[in-house]
């Protein structure tokens, strides 16, 4: 159970480099054997980064609609924090739910702090 890397050529028309990466890690995988973590449902509603650290935030749907236990949630963070540090000026990420910090998704993963690039997880 790794995060599997998925290059992808992201066109800019008007939104920013982070924001058009988390929009495309949303709109999930079509590859076979490759399983989308992210619920449909989650949209984004901010990126900033700001010395070193991202602050993503997402709506309600992420943490309302995840059904994974502590192996999927350490999945669906990894992807977004792996995501953004793929950024070399993003160290940390910060994922809010509505503007809002948050303790955790499913129970399992501490996400009251910002958390830097989790590179066991990648295939």
């Amino acid at each position: 159970m790794k995060l599997i890397a998925d290059k992808r050529t992201i066109t800019l028309d008007q939104q920013e480099k982070y924001t058009a990466a988390m929009e495309s890690l949303l709109e999930g995988t079509t590859e076979k054997g490759q399983t989308n973590i992210i619920p449909k449902q989650t949209k984004l509603r901010s990126v900033k980064v700001a010395n070193g650290t991202a602050t993503v935030d997402f709506t309600g749907d992420l943490r309302k609609d995840f059904v994974g236990g502590s192996t999927g949630e350490t999945m669906l963070v990894g992807s977004i924090v792996d995501t953004l540090t793929e950024f070399p000026e993003v160290k940390k990420v910060q994922i809010l739910i509505d503007g809002k910090k948050v303790e955790s998704l499913g129970g399992h993963m501490d996400l009251s702090q910002p958390l830097t690039r989790m590179t066991d997880l990648l295939k």
